[in-house]
């Protein structure tokens, strides 16, 4: 059984390596780090996600309109992750996305499902909402 502090780092790092390809545009590797199918939640409604290509347009559309603003990169500002089970963990993200120049295009959150699997930590489903509903860790 892993401990929780052992989970926190490992989703940690889970994340920061699915940011780094998401940061690098191949979509591709990025959906190494979900586990398909995978839901996107936001105020709009769900999408069910079934396939890499389905992920690749999905993330390419969204980059297209961050690109037409300036975007370069994203910043994670935050994490709070909660383990919930040995294999089973939630991270509430704020993060920002920048120009070149490092002024903020916009910030937001987002609260993962992850689930560890024999091929380590994925995405399950992502969760968009504003910054100040993010979840906090108690103490």
């Amino acid at each position: 059984m892993t401990s929780p502090a052992q989970t926190r780092e490992d989703v940690a790092a889970h994340l920061d390596r699915y940011l780094a390809t998401f940061n690098s545009g191949d979509f591709t590797l990025t959906a190494e780090s979900y586990l398909l199918p995978c839901a996107f939640i936001g105020v709009d409604g769900v999408r069910n996600v079934d396939t890499t290509e389905k992920f690749v347009e999905q993330m390419s559309t969204m980059v297209s309109s961050l690109r037409a603003r300036g975007f370069v990169k994203s910043f994670w500002t935050d994490k709070q992750i909660f383990p919930l089970a040995d294999r089973l963990a939630l991270a509430s993200c704020t993060f920002e996305r920048r120009r070149a120049d490092g002024t903020v295009i916009e910030d937001g959150c987002a609260t993962y499902t992850l689930q560890r699997g024999d091929g380590g930590w994925r995405i399950v489903s992502i969760l968009g909402h504003p910054v100040p509903t993010k979840l906090i860790a108690p103490g």
